[in-house]
């Protein structure tokens, strides 16, 4: 990310909480919680676990549990988290009585946590080079304003990295345009190891996820909606030259206001009110109307 002098308003504005990462009336439960950072990431390991170790320490949990990774609302994760364990925030719970998430939780509720504070922080999408060694992995962390070094600093909740570099993770605006300058770098971005889940067009839907958080749009990792569902033969001349100008701007502040403007004014990258999701791991999916959850 652009290391050069962000304005107020702009950290402003990721210092709100957005309908996502608002905690509601759990909002002074948050206070348990640690302010230094690695702490944190320790506390909300606690808290949280990925549906793969799910899958497999404890596969019996996932039938009568699936609706907690559906959850887009951190509001109503900390509902379910307290409903299944009620001590302070920062006593671990045994991983059978974590919440069951992906990545996009870990790094959700750290921004709640962190706007809670007065600390700008945004949920971004992109791609791990530490997570496989077959390929970069679609992935999503925190990105938070440190006010002693005047930038934004990544952050991994759920791996448990902090002040992640350039290197380790590919943002998905970065990752398009290595995409564009030569096609054949889209075999190195994907989900799973399967060719398939690999190429331009998932570099493509994680722009468009990257895009919608960095206006304020925290969604699930298999929300879908406009661009994300358009088949690489149909993406238009017009269509390309929208997501170029996308990955442009989620490189850099200078241009806030022009990528505030482009998100609303674009069906293609907004996020409507009936978007498609898919269940993880599956290719079933259904249409939800994501507004009749807060």
């Amino acid at each position: 990310m652009d290391s050069r002098p962000v304005k107020a308003d702009i950290l402003r504005y990721y210092t709100r909480h957005t309908r996502f990462t608002d905690p509601g009336e759990y909002a002074n439960r948050l206070d348990a919680l640690p302010t230094d950072i690695e702490a944190l990431h320790a506390a909300l390991g606690g808290l949280l676990i990925h549906i793969w170790k799910i899958q497999n320490n404890h596969p019996d949990l996932l039938s009568e549990r699936s609706e907690e990774i559906k959850t887009r609302h951190i509001r109503r994760s900390l509902e379910a988290l307290l409903a299944l364990d009620d001590r302070p925030l920062h006593l671990a719970r045994a991983e059978s009585r974590r919440l069951i998430v992906d990545c996009r939780h870990f790094a959700a509720l750290l921004c709640a946590v962190l706007r809670q504070r007065g600390i700008p922080a945004r949920s971004r999408w992109g791609f791990a080079t530490y997570l496989e060694t077959t390929h970069y992995q679609n992935h999503c962390l925190c990105e938070y304003w440190s006010a002693e070094e005047g930038r934004w600093v990544l952050a991994d909740p759920d791996l448990k990295l902090h002040d992640v570099a350039p290197d380790q993770f590919i943002t998905a605006g970065r990752a398009w345009q290595m995409c564009r300058k030569d096609q054949n770098n889209g075999a190195l971005f994907g989900f799973g190891r399967h060719p398939r889940g690999q190429g331009l067009a998932k570099v493509r839907g994680i722009l468009v996820s990257d895009f919608a958080a960095l206006n304020g749009f925290e969604m699930l990792s298999d929300d879908w909606w406009g661009m994300h569902l358009k088949n690489n033969k149909d993406v238009t001349k017009e269509d390309t030259a929208l997501l170029d100008r996308a990955a442009a701007l989620t490189m850099t502040d200078d241009a806030f206001a022009e990528r505030r403007e482009l998100y609303e004014s674009s069906e293609a990258l907004r996020v409507p009110a009936i978007i498609e999701t898919h269940a993880p791991g599956s290719s079933r999916h259904a249409f939800v109307d994501w507004q009749k959850e807060a």
